[in-house]
């Protein structure tokens, strides 16, 4: 999954992936809005789904929790490697990788309560799959100068992501977005407002233009 960080020319992301056993999709009719509730008895915000296939979780974070995160995220260490996606320099802060905790420091604190109370919950909930766990969990940075976006493309490795930006909408133009068709006039900004989750999976064409 991803957390948004954007504040002034400098946009971060914090990318989660969920593994486990494939079941069957289950969609939202289009449009629909309901408040979601776990079958263990944890409860969740209004959730919408607007193509069955993305779901919206509203208002998952509190303002004290984003506001962290981003204060947390400023201070934290960008590595640069070669995205997976396209190959040019991408700028990334590893927090759990194949499993297994790899950051350390206030980011890392911060974000685990929130995947592991929070986010994980509601995809096994939202899936279907009880087994599933994080595999990963990273923050990108998009910055000028170095990179502004990610190319569509569907995360193959991963049962399940999710989006959470950390900054109000109107700090940043653009965002995540998710792509029906090879052309990118198909592509389609995914709106979220601030504490919102967007959670898709595998078969989803995805990416990113801030």
């Amino acid at each position: 999954f991803f957390f948004w960080l954007a504040f002034s020319a400098h946009t971060y992301m914090l990318l989660l992936a969920v593994s486990g056993l494939v079941p069957p999709l289950r969609s939202l009719p289009l449009l629909s809005r309901h408040a979601y509730s776990s079958s263990s008895g944890a409860a969740f915000p209004e959730s919408t789904s607007e193509d069955g296939t993305v779901h919206v979780l509203h208002g998952l974070v509190s303002p004290g929790s984003l506001a962290a995160l981003r204060e947390a995220a400023r201070e934290a260490m960008f590595e640069s490697e070669g995205d997976t996606v396209d190959g040019s320099a991408t700028y990334l802060a590893p927090l759990i990788e194949s499993g297994r905790v790899v950051g350390r420091g206030p980011l890392t604190r911060l974000a685990q309560p929130v995947l592991e109370e929070r986010v994980l919950p509601y995809v096994r909930e939202r899936t279907g799959c009880g087994g599933a766990v994080v595999c990963d969990a990273l923050v990108r940075r998009y910055l000028p100068g170095e990179r502004l976006g990610l190319s569509a493309h569907f995360d193959v490795s991963a049962f399940a992501t999710a989006v959470l930006p950390l900054s109000p909408p109107g700090e940043y133009a653009g965002g995540f977005y998710v792509q029906s068709e090879a052309h990118a006039s198909s592509r389609r900004f995914v709106p979220l407002g601030e504490g919102d989750l967007c959670m898709h999976q595998y078969d989803v064409m995805h990416g990113v233009d801030v």
